[in-house]
């Protein structure tokens, strides 16, 4: 009984340990992973509060271009394949 309390204690401890480096690495040094977004002459990225859309509304949106191809880029700033992707994307816009 004594070896298996000593077993969870010891699982319990490493686990701590553990948790604590890697909230260490990767959530108090998250400042160093964010980029800049590359600048685009075809993307307006305006400093607005965005506006919630409904279903609806966005639905009638893409009904509205018709035959234009639409482009829908969803990143985010610390992924990495996201960020080698920006310039393409831009390009593409």
């Amino acid at each position: 009984m004594l070896n298996k309390n000593k077993m969870l204690f010891l699982t319990i401890l490493f686990a701590v340990i553990a948790g604590s480096i890697i909230w260490k690495i990767a959530i108090e040094n998250s400042r160093n992973n964010d980029v800049a977004i590359p600048a685009s002459s075809n993307i307006d990225y305006s400093i607005q509060i965005p506006i919630p859309y409904s279903l609806d509304k966005i639905i009638n949106e893409f009904e509205k271009i018709d035959n234009q191809p639409i482009l829908l880029y969803l990143y985010t700033t610390w992924c990495q394949v996201c960020n080698k992707n920006f310039s393409i994307v831009n390009e593409i816009a």
